[in-house]
């Protein structure tokens, strides 16, 4: 029968008639965002069914944007076409699986299940309301629809010059009730992506597209959020997705050291718009700044299991480059991966003014990101902390610095070697780094690893696991505390003829270490100055030969007399050695203290600053070697509120960073150390 001879009245209330005899509804949830997430499942799409439209035509209740499906075991695809008067039909389009498509979340993030995996890809399309599929009998398919419903002001279109418009995840109305995603801890490549979708849309209908995209990934998918890091519509605008320091679930694999950029669009058989291009260019560019990636080169990724790469495998490629170089996909189009030497120059330049204008591995925002004097550098997990400061710092380093994220004795004057080193401190668990960590340590490209302790701290497996992929690892350690504290002194030698001396064990577990943690800024002094250990009533027969064995004349003793005793400093001045004693009133006071002792040592021009938790070891040691790479001091700040003190030690101080969880340290105190920076 042709499609014309079946009168729209006839068709509406012969599926209302059909649905109300078997009484199926679908699962229909709103979103407070105005998303509509509707699940059809087999039953309800078989009391739909259109079967005098043909086999596989099926009617929904209410429009849709967005559509998707679950497929039944042993389907490798569907073939589908949406139409919004059943007249009409937009071109076949043929869905995979989301994971067999390469746009997934890493295998071990744990954001997809069993469950999802057989979802497909989602299908962006005009506002429709009839379905037809082929390649699978519709009654075997469960099918995903999303429809939005807010009210929204149409983005505005580029004007030639503009600077490119972040439009942020509040301001397209991703919920609030969004799970957090993994940290991003350090990009290696842009992946360039398209949403193959429905590229006819106006400037009023693209927060809804994102949201849309946003609830089918969450939903349907079961991910944390939206799968990109950012989009960018036709227009010229950019839209902040997962933002580029959480992970994304845009290719699969290589999630972990990638972020994505999707146009939105489908440009197979279609070009980008020159707005589009060049926001993506800046868009891009941005990202190479922020996460210091040079776009000009070309890279190996290092696989976790993907569809195309298996886990271990090496990808080469440049470091912009399109999801098809990486998975089983089209992705981004032809028409767009063959111009990506074009944008590759684009953000080159793009890259190169950002980087210029950048200090400290901040590099320059679009417009309305934020421009802060203080960048705060946080990691949920204790042993991703170094990850997330090496991702602002170094882009490859031949050397590490590894501690045990579990125990922080032998890690307490890792920071003194660290900065001798030039090398990133980062922390593992006892039992050495995952399989997710140790790709991540082994993408920084480090030659040698130097490891803080013995067996006991970090297993001796994490040797072996670092040989094999051709570092060589040396470890530094001693009997206890204080003599590892001498091994790395010899290792750094004391060219001022000076020692920070601390307190390196106290029956109460946060008395021991604020103090060591705090004297990692004279460490990162032109000249450093290494750190000793002692008890809280004598110097430990392993310091006082390191004394007389590295020639020193002067013990700089961090802390007051309820750190270190009196006693302490007449055993030191009977060993020959003079005395002066860093402190204040608490552990605050005598952090500030030691920077502005520090602070005295660096050659001419404004200081920087290097601020982290005085409740938390994991954020401070890591803070040590970050700022002895950036030539900057520490200092340890409470969690909620900073002192007034602080404003005098910061005059000098023209920049930062804030080594902290916003749960360790909150926003407001971020603020203050601008305030007073500034």
């Amino acid at each position: 029968m042709p499609r014309g001879s079946v009168q729209r009245r006839d068709v509406l209330a012969g599926m209302a008639a059909g649905a109300a005899l078997v009484g199926l509804r679908p699962r229909i949830a709103l979103a407070d965002n105005g998303t509509r997430h509707e699940v059809m499942t087999p039953s309800a799409v078989a009391a739909r069914a259109r079967r005098d439209l043909g086999p596989g035509t099926v009617h929904t209740d209410s429009p849709f944007r967005v559509v998707g499906f679950r497929l039944p075991r042993g389907a490798k695809h569907v073939r589908v076409r949406t139409s919004s008067d059943g007249e009409t039909w937009t071109d076949w389009r043929t869905l995979r699986p989301a994971g067999d498509a390469g746009e997934a979340p890493d295998r071990e993030a744990g954001e997809d299940t069993p469950e999802t995996a057989r979802v497909t890809e989602p299908l962006s399309v005009p506002r429709s309301e009839w379905i037809e599929v082929r390649d699978v009998e519709l009654e075997d398919l469960e099918i995903h629809l999303v429809d939005d419903t807010g009210e929204d002001v149409p983005v505005r279109p580029r004007a030639a010059g503009d600077e490119p418009s972040i439009i942020s995840r509040s301001q397209w109305g991703a919920p609030s009730s969004t799970s957090p995603a993994s940290r991003l801890t350090r990009a290696r490549s842009v992946i360039v992506h398209h949403t193959a979708t429905n590229g006819d849309y106006s400037p009023s209908e693209v927060n809804a597209i994102v949201r849309s995209f946003h609830r089918y990934h969450t939903q349907s998918l079961g991910w944390s959020d939206i799968g990109y890091q950012y989009l960018v519509d036709k227009f010229g605008n950019i839209y902040e997705g997962r933002g580029g320091h959480a992970a994304g679930a845009h290719v699969r694999g290589f999630n972990s050291e990638t972020v994505g950029i999707s146009l939105i669009g489908d440009f197979n058989g279609r070009s980008a718009t020159e707005d589009s291009w060049r926001a993506l260019a800046e868009a891009a560019g941005w990202q190479c700044a922020v996460h210091r990636i040079d776009p000009r080169g070309d890279l190996a990724l290092l696989s976790r299991g993907g569809d195309r790469f298996v886990s271990g495998a090496q990808a080469p490629g440049p470091a912009v480059r399109g999801h098809t170089d990486l998975g089983s996909t089209s992705c981004p189009g032809s028409q767009v991966h063959s111009r990506l030497d074009d944008l590759r120059e684009r953000v080159i330049e793009d890259a190169e003014s950002r980087a210029s204008a950048a200090q400290l591995g901040q590099a320059a925002r679009p417009s309305n990101e934020l421009d802060s004097t203080v960048e705060r550098i946080d990691s949920r997990a204790p042993t991703a902390v170094g990850l997330a400061a090496a991702a602002h710092a170094w882009a490859h380093t031949p050397t590490l610095v590894i501690a045990s994220g579990d125990d922080f004795a032998d890690a307490l004057c890792g920071g003194a070697l660290a900065a001798a080193e030039d090398a990133p401190l980062l922390l593992v668990p006892e039992g050495g780094p995952s399989n997710w960590l140790k790709g991540e340590i082994l993408g920084l490209g480090a030659e040698r690893v130097l490891v803080l302790g013995g067996s006991a701290a970090i297993d001796e497996g994490a040797d072996a696991d670092f040989g094999e992929h051709g570092a060589t690892v040396e470890r530094i350690y001693g009997a206890d505390r204080f003599e590892t504290a001498v091994e790395i002194a010899r290792r750094i030698g004391a060219p001022t003829g000076e020692v920070a001396i601390c307190l390196g064990r106290h029956e109460e577990f946060d008395r021991a270490w604020p103090d060591a943690l705090s004297a990692a800024a004279l460490a990162a002094a032109p000249r450093p100055v290494p750190t000793l250990l002692a008890r809280e009533d004598r110097v430990p027969d392993a310091t006082l030969d390191a004394l007389e064995e590295l020639d020193v004349s002067t013990a700089i003793l961090i802390g007051g007399e309820a750190a270190l005793q009196a006693s302490v400093e007449e055993e030191l001045a009977g060993a020959g050695v003079s005395t002066t004693r860093l402190a204040g009133e608490d552990r605050y006071g005598t952090s500030r203290a030691v920077l502005l002792e520090a602070l005295s040592r660096f050659d001419g021009g404004d200081g920087s600053v290097v601020a982290a938790p005085g409740r938390s070891y994991p954020e401070a040691v890591v803070a040590g070697a970050l700022a002895a790479h950036e030539g900057a001091g520490v200092l340890l700040v409470p969690s909620h509120d900073l002192e007034d003190e602080s404003s005098e030690v910061l005059g000098d101080v023209d920049r930062g960073f804030l080594v902290a969880d916003p749960s360790e340290v909150s926003e407001q105190v971020r603020e203050q150390l601008v305030e007073f920076i500034e």
